[in-house]
């Protein structure tokens, strides 16, 4: 590897515009150079803010800046191919006008007129990364003014772009994350999706928001979130595996306190899906640090030691500082460069086209660009080209024979010494030696992993290559073991929340869980068959395979209305990607019958007599009955009064025996109401009867119904006949 030998004499660069606030690097024009673009907070005409596009002449000297239109007071500007056409494009956080500018890269160099969205009040910061899973580039931006981030998405094209969510960097009680004015995306617990980290200039604090992995580009916020230490008016955070453990740090730029805090993540030693961060190392660098940038910068694209080290920019000081990486997180201020006035964030790249890496650092009252090339050399030539290709980070491998697929490439004008593929378990510092080879590999295998035996779980995979003067370069993989399929959990539900039953009718619902840790994609089938025996079939015959997991819903519908009452077996049969398999089996009762409801006795018509206890006999019965009950309605009742219930079946025997002292003669209605315990359509009522009967509680002579047998009844018989009431 290379020493670092420090930069050569500064040479600055006039920018032709006024207060130049951040800078982004890449190959622009597609010529193998590296170009830089700057953004500048105030512009000519007034108010309006611009961009410059710096060209390389290929030796770290550039053409006359190129200016574009973006939005007012632009903050920050990253540089990614948004519309996936292979050309960078360039985006603006715009703290003047709130919103976010897109200029589309195109041919030599040259962008497209800007596409602009709002986000919330104030963005100081912006980060470009697939948050939501779905292949195309997305963009967040840290709103200081609203102590907020804006997840926005795009549909690939650059030119649509939909808020999908607004989030609070502070927690409940609006202290924990004020001011967010620099954000950095990265995956922190290894589940493939990218996480959020704030660094928070008001509250002396990092905000950590995890993605959530069932709905990805959604995150936990608020008191959700994580809320971590650091020193005082951090400006910027930058994620980075500072101790190269295998899981991800963070490191901040502390203005007030002109310090560079280091907090390491826990992820490795404690295994925690939402892993936290610790320490207290504030490691001292000249007054007002505002930026940090994350490279080797002692060793190069062509000689990497493997250590990330950083460059951090002090406003305050004016003053450009190299801390160089012991390789397990230690940092040393090894040498600080005096720049033009109020400097910010340096772009760290090869400029000049030597294999080592150049600074480039615009500055805000002196409207230059200042450049740093590097003198270093590197001793015994360049190394390999060296690369993991499949499996590659985030991938996933099954038990048994797997063939590493990777590049082991020497430079021109040097000979290979040779490579060596090895593993570990994350936790575990240990490596095992996999494959080693002298000869060049190119996109092909470089050994097979027999991973028979290995307990599931993350690995770290590590190709190293070397040239014959054993300067090395390495290439790591963080890949996931699968072994066994991890959950399954079936149950027939009723209910928003899967409240389990055993009987069922009509349409059922079947509830549950199925996750998996390992290799995808998930599938499951959902079947049935009687208990007493014979082939099992899908309970959606439309679906019979299911792809995806899930958390506590409905995993199948099943219509049961055209299947015989009685017991059945469900089977929930799960497979991943690489075959593990696992079944969850469980029987219910189907019961679409309805119960059987019949009053024998007192017949409709008849008349009973007025305080007579009357035997109400019948049926109330059901393989599955849940209850009974008996009740009546007239005279003065205007609502249904319970006579008897009961939850055992009854069978032309009595139901019960009436009282009726103290009720009026009058008109009365019997109703028998019989249920039974199977649920419905996955959550109403089960089946149910009903019979009614009605009778007069009345003396036959009582003709005028006063409850009493005297002459007025004979008047009244005679009355009717007169008028010829038949």
């Amino acid at each position: 590897m290379a020493q670092f030998a420090g930069f050569g004499p500064r040479t600055d660069i006039p920018l032709g515009e006024n207060r130049p606030t951040d800078s982004a690097s890449g190959d622009f024009d597609g010529d193998g150079d590296i170009d830089i673009a700057v953004c500048f907070q105030t512009s000519s005409p007034a108010n309006l803010g611009r961009v410059a596009v710096l060209l390389n002449n290929g030796d770290g000297t550039f053409q006359s800046p190129v200016f574009y239109g973006v939005g007012e007071d632009p903050a920050a500007i990253r540089a990614a191919d948004v519309n996936l056409d292979g050309d960078l494009d360039l985006i603006t956080a715009n703290a003047g006008t709130n919103d976010v500018s897109v200029l589309r890269g195109s041919t030599g160099g040259a962008f497209l007129p800007e596409v602009f969205f709002g986000v919330g009040t104030g963005p100081e910061d912006i980060a470009v990364a697939d948050v939501n899973a779905d292949g195309r580039p997305d963009i967040v931006s840290a709103n200081g003014a609203a102590s907020t981030v804006s997840v926005v998405a795009g549909n690939g094209s650059g030119t649509s772009w939909t808020i999908i969510g607004t989030y609070s960097t502070n927690n409940g009680g609006g202290t924990g994350g004020q001011s967010p004015s620099s954000i950095a995306l990265r995956d922190l617990n290894a589940n493939g999706l990218p996480d959020i980290v704030t660094a928070n200039s008001g509250s002396a604090s990092c905000t950590v928001m995890y993605n959530i992995a069932s709905s990805p580009g959604s995150y936990f916020s608020g008191d959700f979130g994580l809320f971590i230490p650091v020193g005082s008016n951090p400006q910027d955070v930058q994620l980075v595996d500072i101790d190269r453990d295998g899981d991800i740090d963070l490191v901040t730029a502390n203005r007030s306190s002109s310090t560079v805090s280091v907090r390491l993540s826990n992820r490795v030693q404690t295994g925690d899906t939402f892993p936290n961060f610790s320490g207290s190392v504030n490691v001292a660098v000249p007054s007002g640090p505002i930026a940090i940038t994350v490279a080797d910068i002692d060793g190069g694209p062509s000689s990497l030691d493997g250590d990330p080290d950083l460059i951090v920019v002090s406003e305050t000081a004016d003053r450009l500082s190299v801390l160089l990486n012991n390789g397990s997180g230690g940092l040393t201020l090894d040498s600080t460069y005096v720049t033009q006035s109020s400097p910010k964030r340096a772009a760290v790249v090869d400029l000049d086209g030597d294999g080592d890496l150049d600074a480039a650092s615009p500055n805000l009252i002196s409207n230059t660009i200042s450049i740093f090339l590097n003198q270093s050399t590197v001793i015994g030539g360049p190394p390999p080209t060296v690369s993991l290709i499949d499996p590659d980070d985030g991938g996933c491998l099954c038990a048994g024979p797997n063939t590493i697929i990777g590049t082991v490439n020497p430079a021109a004008g040097t000979v290979l010494g040779g490579y060596t593929l090895e593993y570990r378990r994350l936790g575990n510092p240990t490596y095992t030696t996999i494959a080693t080879g002298s000869t060049p590999v190119i996109n092909g295998s470089l050994g097979n992993w027999n991973t028979s035996g290995l307990p599931e779980g993350q690995y770290l995979l590590r190709l190293t290559g070397s040239n014959a003067g054993g300067i090395s370069a390495s290439d790591e993989s963080v890949i996931y073991l699968g072994s066994d399929f991890d959950t399954v959990v079936a149950r027939l539900g009723a209910g928003i929340d899967g409240s389990e039953v055993s009987i069922v009718g009509r349409n059922a619902c079947i509830f549950g869980s199925i996750s998996d840790s390992g290799c995808g994609p998930i599938s499951y089938s959902v079947d049935f068959r009687p208990t007493s025996g014979g082939a099992f079939v899908p309970v959606d015959p439309a679906n019979p395979v299911y792809s995806g997991g899930r958390t506590n819903t409905t995993l199948a519908d099943w219509d049961t209305t055209s299947i015989p009452d009685g017991n059945y077996e469900i089977r929930v049969s799960t497979v991943n990607g690489c075959g593990d398999s696992k079944t969850v089996n469980f029987t219910c009762t189907v019961d679409n019958t309805s119960p059987i409801a019949n009053i024998d006795t007192p017949v409709s018509c008849e008349y009973r007599s007025p305080g007579e206890i009357i035997e109400i006999k019948g049926t109330a019965s059901d393989t599955n009955l849940s209850s009974w009950s008996v009740q009546y309605t007239g005279g003065s009742s205007h609502g249904w009064t319970t006579i008897a219930s009961g939850n055992t079946n009854v069978t032309s025997d009595v139901l019960a025996n009436w009282d009726t002292s103290g009720l009026e003669p009058c008109a009365y209605t019997v109703r028998l109401s019989v249920g039974d315990q199977s649920v419905l359509n996955c959550d109403d009522p089960g089946n149910s009867a009903g019979y009614l009967v009605s009778f007069d509680l009345r003396c036959p002579a009582d003709l005028n119904g006063d409850g009493e047998v005297n002459f007025f009844d004979v008047s009244f018989f005679l009355t009717a006949y007169n008028a010829g009431c038949p």
